[in-house]
């Protein structure tokens, strides 16, 4: 829980700059290309998480990658990160970052997990549907996860609606194991 206060400290701080100085946009932008090239490149994050490598060379790294990609504002911010050793937080700074921002705009993210990709006209409705439900504009967001079987899980804040075959055939093997269904003859 240590690293979730962390990461709330430095995404709160970071939020308050932004704000300020109308640049909640861009930095929600560009931490989302810096927080996906660590993600997604594993040579890139193993340099700047390994322990032995040094801060100015991590420092160089972020300023190589990033220098003409994202505002100074975010690179300083990166940079800062790995000058403190906080950059093993960046996903979850991140995450509260983007809490932040969408708190303000008032919009709502909802995850959307399937089992197949869903067709566009199906996502717009689904959105249609939770943006009448929240009261406020959604940000949906899809993962695709084929273990599901069927159906759909979403997930908006801290509540969970689970409507996938998975979760309907374990409920229904729950049932069968504690002999509240019996077979009919």
């Amino acid at each position: 829980m240590i690293g979730q206060g962390v990461a709330r400290r430095y995404a709160k701080a970071l939020f308050e700059i932004g704000r300020d100085s109308q640049m909640l946009d861009q930095l929600e932008k560009d931490l989302a290309l810096v927080n996906q090239t660590f993600s997604e490149h594993k040579e890139a994050r193993d340099v700047l998480l390994h322990p032995l490598i040094p801060v100015e060379d991590k420092a160089k790294l972020v300023e190589g990658l990033f220098k003409d990609k994202v505002a100074p504002v975010a690179l300083d911010f990166v940079k800062m990160l790995v000058e403190k050793k906080r950059e093993g937080h960046l996903g979850a700074i991140f995450s509260e970052f983007r809490i932040l921002v969408n708190r303000e705009k008032r919009v709502v993210e909802v995850k959307v997990s399937v089992a197949r990709q869903p067709s566009q006209a199906l996502l717009d409705s689904i959105k249609e549907g939770l943006t009448r439900v929240a009261g406020s504009k959604v940000d949906l967001r899809v993962d695709v996860d084929p273990k599901l079987i069927g159906g759909m899980v979403l997930r908006m804040g801290d509540r969970r609606i689970d409507g996938s075959i998975r979760n309907r055939l374990e409920m229904l093997r729950e049932q069968i194991r504690e002999g509240r269904i019996s077979e009919k003859r």
